[in-house]
């Protein structure tokens, strides 16, 4: 569900934070666009269109991987030594 939700987000808002690349003029059904903007995720059941739509473009964009998130390794700040203790 929240990847579906995330999806949905990407085809309206768009992908880009300096610009807009979203879709919102391309929808042309009303009503759509009224329950995209009342959804509410965890109260779903009044939000029937919107979930649909967000069914479709999951299958058709897939499971969205975020390369943003990608983990960097720390940097070390201070010098690491290895000690050897006598037994």
């Amino acid at each position: 569900m929240a990847q579906q939700l995330e999806v949905c987000k990407r085809y309206f808002d768009g992908t880009l934070i300096d610009g807009y690349n979203g879709n919102v003029h391309r929808v042309v059904f009303r009503q759509l666009l009224e329950q995209a903007i009342e959804y509410d995720h965890s109260d779903r059941t009044k939000s029937d269109i919107i979930i649909s739509l967000m069914m479709a473009l999951l299958l058709c964009f897939g499971v969205i991987e975020n390369a943003e998130k990608q983990s960097a390794k720390p940097k070390h700040l201070l010098p690491q030594y290895k000690l050897k203790m006598p037994a």
